[in-house]
Formats: C-alpha cells, structure tokens, sequence
C-alpha cells in the first residue's frame, strides 16, 4: 500500500526505491536526493530483540547522514495519509536544511 504511494514519483515528486542496500542492511523505502529512508514496521518489531537491532541500525544509519522515518504496519494499513503527512513533515524539515 505505502509503495502505491511512493512509486514512480507519485509523493511530492520524489524518486523512492524500494528494498535498497545500504552498507550491510536493506531498507524498505529509499530517496537517495533526500537520503531518507522509510522503514515499515510489522509486529515482529515490538520483541525487545528487533528493537535493540533497529536502534543499533537507525544509529549507523544516521551516523553516515541518513534520516529514518520509521512507520508501523498498523499506521500505514489504517491510516495511509497520515503516514505520508508524518513524511511530509520530514521531508520539507529536510529540504529546508
């Protein structure tokens, strides 16, 4: 549903790429002109495990200039535009910079 959105610069014109490699991870969503990510998180991402692993990744990430907007599952499949508003806010943060 979030890739509908993103795809073929769709959202606010931008260029997104989905499943991309960074250094040893892959990210959900990626615009390499921002150097935003968005990551969509499922269940499994409330175990204490995966959030010290996502904490660990989100901290190298931002340590080589990236910006992580991370989105629940829930948040995307029940409110899809508030997600993309949360987005928005980040990206205009960012292209003021």
């Amino acid at each position: 549903m979030l890739w509908a959105c993103l795809r073929d610069r769709r959202f606010m014109g931008l260029k997104f790429r989905r499943q991309e490699t960074i250094g040893h991870y892959v990210v959900d969503f990626y615009c390499d002109a921002l150097k935003l990510i968005i990551e969509a998180d499922g269940i499994v991402h409330n175990s204490n495990d995966i959030k010290a692993y996502d904490l660990k990744r989100d901290d190298w990430l931002m340590s080589e200039g990236y910006h992580v907007v991370r989105l629940s599952e829930d948040e995307i499949l029940t409110a899809v535009s508030l997600s993309l508003k949360r987005v928005e806010a980040v990206v205009f943060r960012l292209r003021e910079d």
